[in-house]
C-alpha cells in the first residue's frame, strides 16, 4: 500500500524538482536563452499531472 503512494505522489514532487535544477541552471548559467526552453517540458508535465485550475 505504501509503495502503491509512493508512485502515486512522485510525479507530484517531480515538478517542483525539476522547477527548481531547472532555475538553478537559468540563473547560475551562461546559456540564457538555452536554458529557458527547459521550462517547457515542465509546463507540460504539469499539464498532464495537475488539475486544470491549478496550472493556469
Amino acid at each position: 500500500m505504501q509503495l502503491e503512494q509512493l508512485r502515486k505522489n512522485l510525479p507530484l514532487a517531480l515538478v517542483p524538482i525539476c522547477l527548481a535544477i531547472v532555475f538553478l541552471l537559468d540563473i547560475l548559467g551562461p546559456f540564457d536563452s538555452v536554458i529557458t526552453v527547459l521550462y517547457i517540458p515542465i509546463i507540460v508535465l504539469s499539464t498532464r499531472i495537475f488539475h486544470r485550475g491549478i496550472v493556469t
